[in-house]
């Protein structure tokens, strides 16, 4: 009877740690759904940042030569008219068109570093996540293995708790099995 009431307290044990095990199996694999959904959004986005990053170098390529030509433009028209005394008037809207072009490129490059700098940084977090969802991965089957032993080992016990019975019901005399 002490042993078969051990025996059942044990099982209880091991339901209760199988229970606990299955909770803390489901709590990881929720964790590890989420992990994987925003490695896939981080994913898209640095996709997405990477698409706008190849704009703004082709925008700022554009920006390049078009200073480049307008600089030569300007040191042209600023020779012609050192030596002819002419157009004062183009050479000031060329040079007004030179800082405008100017700002919209410094503005342009900024905006490609701050580009840059986000897409460095969505490349990080993304390896940190599949980092952990590969650890994730690795501890979840340790649960499994874990999970099966017990429940093999209630198996068992379950297996040998009706063999108990019958003989302590034969040692008592008794004909039925409880």
């Amino acid at each position: 009877m002490k042993k078969v009431d051990e025996q059942r307290k044990e099982i209880d044990q091991k339901t209760h740690t199988i229970m606990a095990l299955q909770r803390n199996f489901e709590g990881l694999s929720a964790m590890l759904k989420k992990e994987k959904e925003m490695a896939i959004e981080n994913k898209r986005k640095v996709g997405s940042l990477a698409d706008e990053n190849a704009k703004l170098a082709e925008e700022k390529a554009g920006l390049y030569k078009r200073l480049d030509d307008l600089t030569n433009r300007l040191k042209k028209y600023e020779s012609d008219l050192e030596s002819s005394g002419k157009d004062k008037k183009k050479m000031g809207q060329m040079s007004e068109e030179y800082e405008v072009l100017k700002a919209k490129f410094q503005e342009v490059q900024q905006q490609y570093e701050k580009k840059k700098k986000e897409v460095v940084d969505l490349e990080m977090r993304n390896k940190g996540l599949a980092n952990q969802i590969e650890k994730l991965k690795a501890s979840g089957s340790g649960f499994d293995q874990e999970k099966q032993k017990l429940l093999n080992e209630i198996k068992n016990l379950t297996d040998e708790l009706p063999k108990s019975q019958v003989k302590r019901n034969k040692r008592r005399g008794n004909s039925y099995i409880n």
